[in-house]
């Protein structure tokens, strides 16, 4: 992903992310009322020499003093200086629970020693700190050196007493809430991405724009009846769909589909997508614009025009190919006079090499002399290869993409195999789609007409010139 899709990721998905940082603050200042105040106070000694009147013993005792003041550092914690805080102050506990709660620690080339107590009254930390500072003073010089006449070699002063403090130094407050917010923006982040990679759609034209060029002809809205009328022809009940089959229908004649004879194979990547429906409301919405059209169920695999519309479709496409049937005996009338049926007829076990055949090459040129659109309800991309055998034959491809379910990935693979057939894609359909206005699609740019649409209707014919397909 580059940076323009991540960002698409945090406007997509701010909210959860916005919501999950607030909470992780919001549990991290639950978590901070849970936890008992410390308090905190320090008591300082200080180590000095004893007197003496050579200069030589005083530098020289100067020296032992720091060397000493470090082990002295570590005899604060021992039983031999807290038990006398434990009887002086009648504390509740052992010299060994209580070294937990007491650190001494020696500045290096000092001869000071900083005694510190943690407790969760803050007299008690005082009391505590003064208390062991004492009990170390005392020990400290019991085992320091005795000079001639039997004194410590050493002198501890309590130069500074431990205070009651004011605050509590944990928790801290503001580091875990700060803590709490960066983890719960982290996890916002993390799952944001976790569920764009994993619930990512094909949704919008930029979407689509990310791996194509085609256009999207339009976005047409979840079919809200299951009655099987084509948008184009219902009774008003479901508006937003019939407008927007009707501007797919006016792009596709931008680009020249229906205004010059040629073939239109709509196909999708997975099953399921709506590319039934969607030819069948196309092919209606061109008859009714006064286009001789011809639906062709061409989804040998699993026809479903005829028993769509409630049509009989043991007889079709199959046998017009195998020349045991003529075309005009076979189509079936719907709507209109302007729109005929073939269905798809027996199946064969061997569907692209029948869509790929020269019968079928034959058959869209024948039909071409007939009807200005021929429309292939062909089989899904990924599944089989029917619709890429029958995509070098059709003029032009159109891809019908849920909106709601078409994954990236499979859009990206349906692209390639189209790409790969040197299909030719005239566009792209949104469906099933929910929000926004219905039937918009993008003109950013106009559509680009391909060679096989660029040739005019002739004024003074009634019919349009058959496509010479010879070449291909």
């Amino acid at each position: 992903m580059d940076s323009n899709a991540y960002l698409q990721v945090l406007r997509r998905r701010w909210l959860a992310i916005v919501l999950l940082a607030a909470l992780g603050g919001a549990l991290a200042a639950a978590y901070v009322q849970t936890v008992t105040p410390q308090y905190r106070s320090t008591a300082t000694l200080f180590y000095a020499l004893a007197r003496t009147d050579s200069v030589s013993e005083l530098v020289q005792g100067s020296d032992y003093t720091r060397e000493v003041v470090k082990s002295y550092a570590s005899v604060a914690r021992t039983p031999r200086v807290l038990t006398p805080v434990i009887d002086d102050l009648d504390l509740d506990t052992t010299p060994r629970r209580l070294a937990g709660s007491i650190t001494a620690s020696a500045p290096l080339d000092q001869v000071i020693i900083d005694v510190t107590a943690t407790s969760a009254s803050p007299v008690e930390a005082a009391q505590i700190a003064n208390a062991t500072a004492r009990s170390l003073a005392t020990e400290s010089e019991a085992l320091a050196p005795k000079t001639r006449s039997g004194r410590a070699a050493l002198d501890v002063s309590l130069i500074s007493t431990a205070t009651t403090p004011e605050f509590p130094f944990s928790p801290n407050k503001k580091f875990y809430v700060a803590g709490g917010l960066a983890a719960g923006l982290g996890v916002g982040l993390a799952l944001a991405l976790i569920l764009e990679r994993l619930g990512s759609r094909v949704r919008t034209e930029a979407d689509v724009e990310a791996y194509t060029e085609a256009p999207v002809l339009a976005r047409i809205p979840r079919q809200r009846s299951r009655r099987v009328t084509p948008a184009a022809h219902n009774d008003g009940r479901d508006m937003a769909r019939s407008e927007a089959v009707r501007r797919l229908q006016i792009n596709l004649e931008s680009l020249g589909i229906g205004l010059t004879p040629g073939s239109v194979m709509v196909t999708s990547a997975r099953p399921g997508e709506g590319k039934t429906t969607t030819t069948v409301d196309l092919a209606a919405a061109m008859s009714e614009a006064g286009h001789r059209v011809l639906l062709v169920d061409a989804d040998l695999r699993r026809p479903r025009v005829a028993s769509y519309l409630g049509l009989e479709g043991s007889v079709g496409l199959t046998n017009v190919l195998a020349e045991q049937v003529e075309l005009e005996n076979v189509v079936q009338p719907w709507l209109s006079e302007n729109l005929h049926v073939l269905p798809g007829g027996f199946v064969r076990s061997t569907p692209a090499q029948v869509l790929g055949s020269e019968a079928m090459r034959r058959f869209l040129r024948d039909s071409l002399m007939t009807y200005d659109i021929v429309l292939l309800d062909a089989a899904p991309l990924m599944p089989v290869a029917d619709s890429v055998a029958l995509a070098k034959l059709a003029d032009g491809t159109l891809l019908v993409v849920d909106s709601r379910s078409s994954k990236p990935a499979d859009f990206k693979q349906a692209l390639q195999v189209l790409s790969v057939a040197g299909a030719s894609l005239v566009g792209v359909v949104l469906n099933k789609t929910t929000g926004g206005r219905s039937g918009q699609y993008g003109y950013d740019q106009r559509p680009r007409r391909f060679d096989f649409l660029r040739r005019e209707r002739d004024p003074h014919e009634n019919r349009a010139p058959a496509l010479d397909r010879t070449g291909r």
